[in-house]
């Protein structure tokens, strides 16, 4: 029996073999089909596998999710009423039947146990397994080595390991998927009139004591419409993976009563406009969360350029650094600030005047030029606005 048995397209198997090396190091077997034994067919051999397996790692990519197989082992997965985890390691949607399951972004992931993401799998796979993951060292391999062999773990002796502060990722009752921004200091706005508006001015140091839960991506329709009860999106025939939009930010607050309502907590609100820049970037000190260059804007947003003049499912580009999709492009961000000047010197949790005309908006839209999706551009509506470019992402405070 495996702990774990994971499903993967074949051409993927360079790429997984970190996560492979670290789930094994942590003390559990993983079964990854990579021999038959003899007298066996190879459908004999997944079936016992998976019917005996603890649970099922299903790797959605570019490849698997063509993959019929990969496909079939996850709904077999379903049909034993095995624990199922997802790990995207390309930016893709999983199937329709998989996409209200949670999911791990790992397309961004380099091998680094200590992230945010990996740390969330490891818990939530030991949760499931009921044993406390343990670092063990894999078997010496040699240069003519083609195929490394996880082989079954030994128990190892010694303290439990201290809980986490806390898991990277986690998914609600209605779906939304949301991953832990770490606090931190970042410079906020433009340095220079070249690179942006005035109201982008003066750049200024910002520093986020807390860290915080942001959604992935943008609130989608059929999350609205599960619980206000209907769609008010313009372009309401892109699907329910699509961004809701012809929001206000009055509608917004709503949403985010019922939602603290229906979750029974008082933490769900709007990022702060400080907090989504700040997650925004990344890291980036660049005029997006990718760097300088406009002609890689395509591959992270949807605008002018690519958007054929209408919103299109989220998390379908890539991601930034943290795992963040379409945080340029595609839909306007409701933010909760009033729009105001930018301080002069040094903050700490801005969270914007306290009373204004306008409330801040971030991101750019479908239709929007490139220089309006920079991570520092600025946007203000009255709260009371609607039209097809606004919609929003949610916060839930630690």
């Amino acid at each position: 029996m495996s702990d774990i048995f994971l499903s993967y397209a074949i051409e993927d198997l360079k790429r997984l073999r970190p996560l492979l090396e670290a789930l094994t190091r942590k003390g559990w077997s993983v079964f990854w089909d990579r021999s038959i034994p003899r007298g066996r067919t190879w459908q004999e051999l997944l079936e016992a596998e998976l019917k005996a397996a603890g649970s099922l790692l299903v790797v959605w990519s570019e490849n698997s999710i063509k993959r019929q197989w990969v496909l079939e082992e996850a709904n077999a997965g379903i049909r034993q009423r095995l624990p199922i985890f997802q790990v995207l390691i390309d930016a893709v949607a999983p199937p329709l039947e998989f996409r209200s399951k949670p999911s791990i972004n790992l397309s961004p992931w380099e091998g680094d146990t200590k992230s945010f993401a990996f740390q969330s799998l490891v818990r939530n796979i030991g949760k499931v397994l009921d044993q406390p993951p343990r670092e063990k060292p894999l078997p010496p391999t040699t240069p003519e080595t083609r195929e490394p062999e996880f082989s079954e773990p030994t128990p190892v002796a010694g303290p439990p390991e201290p809980e986490p502060q806390g898991t990277g990722e986690f998914t609600n009752s209605l779906g939304m998927q949301f991953i832990l921004i770490p606090a931190g200091t970042f410079m906020m706005g433009s340095g220079s009139a070249e690179e942006g508006d005035a109201d982008e001015r003066p750049q200024h140091r910002v520093t986020l004591s807390q860290s915080f839960y942001l959604q992935t991506t943008p609130v989608t329709q059929g999350q609205w419409k599960s619980l206000m009860g209907e769609n008010p999106a313009f372009f309401h025939e892109c699907g329910e993976d699509c961004p809701v939009e012809n929001v206000s930010w009055n509608d917004v607050q709503e949403f985010i009563r019922k939602l603290n309502q229906v979750e029974k907590t008082e933490q769900y609100c709007l990022p702060t406009e400080a907090q989504w820049e700040y997650a925004c970037r990344a890291g980036s000190t660049q005029g997006y969360s990718f760097g300088q260059e406009k002609v890689e804007l395509g591959q992270y947003a949807w605008y002018e350029v690519n958007s054929q003049k209408s919103t299109h499912p989220v998390g379908r580009l890539k991601p930034n650094a943290w795992g963040l999709f379409d945080m340029h492009g595609n839909v306007y961000e409701w933010v909760q600030d009033c729009y105001g000047e930018y301080p002069p010197g040094p903050v700490t949790d801005p969270k914007g005047p306290s009373a204004g005309r306008y409330r801040v908006l971030r991101g750019g839209s479908w239709d929007g030029e490139a220089g309006d999706l920079r991570s520092a551009y600025r946007h203000r509506l009255t709260p009371g606005y609607r039209y097809g470019h606004e919609s929003f992402r949610v916060v839930r405070d630690l």
